[in-house]
């Protein structure tokens, strides 16, 4: 094995040697745990990477930019002597690249600095727009999902030092610096923004672009009347330009009535060569018709949505999984969800093209995914239709890892169905054991055991046997997770116009939702958020506090929303409301304070006013969450 090893390395040396280009020698570069053999690579050129771990069968990618669009695409990694080595040749169209290695569900951050590397000319120099789209990916969905965070500043120091070098590719970058800039200093990106747009009050003729770039620099400040008239006047110049497309699409979504729409979307396909856009309406229009119970008019439209498009199986998916869940048209619902699985597994063997934004082995794991997804709606419709061995076969391909509490629980249902008692009682103690179970699963562990034993004596014991591993490897999982970051204060008002800080309530823990009555997920949650404030409600030393943010409406009609989302659901929350950075503005202070990118996200600070846990999402389990929760609290009051 050495002597593979050995001369594995030898190849990777000679072929780092034929990469050179006729430059002169190169340098390696270091990036924490990522070795680079070019210190000053370009586009077009031949890289070697070493990754050190000790982490299992890493996944290796890299990002590469052109301009502000990224396009990730694997490595292949071997272990070498215990260090992940690959090659690959950077795209001739690339601006600047990155790097990112994955175990399991975890990216290494490297210390939240990523893998990130400029691109320079043969000449040694760096390359035009490298440091803008370096700034841009700072900034970016990858960077925040990959664990990067940088501070504002950095991004806008990129960019900065960018146009003082290349004035000339401002146009391609204005809205996103204008955006970023705004939302770092409110003043500064205020006073850039009305210089910039000055140069448009020429009297000469604007384009499309010119309207484009006007309106979103609007929208950022929050004028949103002189946006509307200005989208109002591109439309007259330009009825089938950009922001006419966009006006008709965004009048198509907000419509209620369906002939109307219908009636838009004739215009919008008339008017636009937009298959993407023309799916979603397609799909849209399906949908309600669907949900009438008219399959009929259903079916002609979903007939004309791309069989390529994503669009289609989602559709036939959606469609299908409500009948299910309403035990209605079972017949119609098992037609359509076994079109969407036949679809995706055409997919599966080849058919259709990768979209852009996913490499081929993440393409190929979220084509694996909505399989798994798809066959867990089809396999209830079997079930519901009394075909019990059928909706087993596609319920083991549904549960995957089994990382999913509620497809666990059907499929352990469905094997209890089918008398298949012993594999039940095998597979509901694997789902305790790993804490992805239910309160249902434990409920028909108990019917297994009682089937496979003759009685229920000793379960009590055995279960509480299950729970001990389980909640010890969520604790295990919560003390690898803990932080020690500064809290940053706030004062907000409640519902009540009441104001709440943060330094009020030092000496305790305190759990920050932030959440939006928009947001299916925050919603999903709240009724295990909901018995976690019930359980700690006469703890004085834990309080729990929901921020609303990014919520849309002014006002008073957001606290009217909220207030009214709130008593409808009776729960008992302590709701504050965040505050927009300025008036009209989509962007919010505290949510920004706290880096947070996605909700709902929990923030959990401990007696010493620093934030010591914080979660992103929801798993769909409340009983888990309510016990990562017990573990968090109790860790900070211990």
């Amino acid at each position: 094995m050495k002597s593979i090893s050995c001369f594995f390395t030898a190849m990777m040396a000679l072929f780092i040697i034929s990469c050179k280009n006729d430059k002169a020698e190169e340098q390696g570069k270091t990036l924490g745990p990522l070795y680079v053999s070019n210190e000053k690579p370009g586009p077009g050129d031949s890289l070697h990477i070493i990754y050190t771990t000790e982490k299992k069968d890493p996944k290796a990618y890299y990002y590469y930019a052109v301009n502000d669009n990224f396009y990730p695409a694997d490595i292949p990694v071997k272990n070498v002597s215990g260090k992940w080595e690959g090659a690959l040749r950077i795209p001739d169209s690339a601006t600047a690249i990155t790097f990112a290695f994955k175990t399991d569900s975890e990216f290494d951050s490297n210390n939240k600095q990523g893998f990130v590397l400029p691109l320079y000319t043969d000449e040694g120099e760096l390359l035009k727009g490298t440091l803008a789209s370096m700034a841009s990916y700072y900034e970016s969905y990858y960077a925040k999902s990959h664990g990067v965070e940088m501070e504002k500043d950095s991004s806008v120091a990129l960019f900065k030092q960018e146009f003082a070098k290349h004035p000339d590719i401002l146009n391609i970058w204005d809205k996103t610096y204008a955006r970023i800039l705004y939302k770092k200093d409110e003043e500064e990106g205020k006073k850039w923004i009305e210089e910039y747009m000055a140069a448009y009050e020429t009297g000469e003729e604007l384009t499309d672009k010119d309207y484009s770039t006007l309106v979103a620099m609007h929208n950022i400040m929050g004028n949103d009347s002189v946006a509307e008239a200005l989208t109002e006047k591109a439309i007259a110049d330009y009825p089938k330009g950009t922001i006419a497309k966009n006006k008709l699409s965004r009048t198509f979504y907000n419509e209620k009535d369906i002939t109307k729409r219908e009636a838009l979307f004739k215009e919008y396909a008339a008017s636009f060569n937009d298959t993407n856009g023309k799916n979603f309406m397609l799909y849209i229009l399906a949908k309600e018709y669907a949900d009438r119970g008219d399959y009929e008019t259903f079916t002609t439209y979903a007939d004309q949505i791309s069989e390529e498009s994503r669009d289609k199986t989602s559709l036939y998916n959606s469609v299908a999984w409500k009948l299910a869940e309403e035990g209605k048209d079972l017949d119609f619902a098992a037609e359509m969800s076994k079109k969407s699985l036949d679809i995706i597994e055409s997919l599966r063997q080849g058919a259709g093209d990768k979209p852009d934004y996913l490499s081929e082995s993440q393409y190929r794991e979220n084509l694996d995914g909505s399989y798994r997804m798809y066959a867990d709606t089809y396999a209830l419709i079997l079930f519901k239709q009394g075909q019990v061995k059928e909706a087993v076969k596609y319920q083991e391909e549904a549960i995957g890892e089994g990382k999913s509490p509620e497809v666990n629980e059907r499929y352990v249902q469905f094997l209890l169905a089918s008398e298949n008692y012993g594999t039940a009682k095998e597979k509901a103690e694997e789902f305790i054991r790993e804490g992805v179970s239910t309160e249902k699963i434990k409920e028909y562990l108990k019917s297994a055991y009682t089937e496979n034993k003759g009685s229920d004596e000793g379960f009590d014991i055995y279960l509480s046997g299950l729970e001990k591993v389980a909640r010890a490897k969520i604790l295990e999982e919560v003390k690898k997770n803990m932080l020690d970051e500064e809290a940053p204060a706030f004062s907000l008002k409640n519902l009540d116009g009441d104001d709440v800080s943060l330094s009020s309530m030092k000496g305790k823990v305190v759990i920050l939702d932030f959440w939006a009555t928009w947001c299916g997920p925050c919603k999903s949650s709240f009724p295990g958020m909901q018995k976690a404030v019930t359980k700690y409600e006469d703890d004085p030393g834990v309080e729990f506090l929901f921020i609303d943010t990014w919520e849309g409406d002014k006002p008073k009609a957001r606290l009217k929303k909220v207030k009214d989302f709130i008593d409808q659901n009776q729960y008992t929350f302590h709701v504050l409301l965040d505050t927009p950075v300025s008036e009209g503005s989509r962007e919010f202070d505290i949510v920004d304070k706290y880096g947070v990118e996605g909700i709902p996200t929990k923030v959990i600070i401990g007696p010493e006013g620093r934030i010591n846990f914080r979660s992103v999402g929801y798993s769909g389990n409340n009983e888990k969450l309510v016990e990562e929760l017990d573990i968090m609290i109790e860790l900070l009051q211990s």
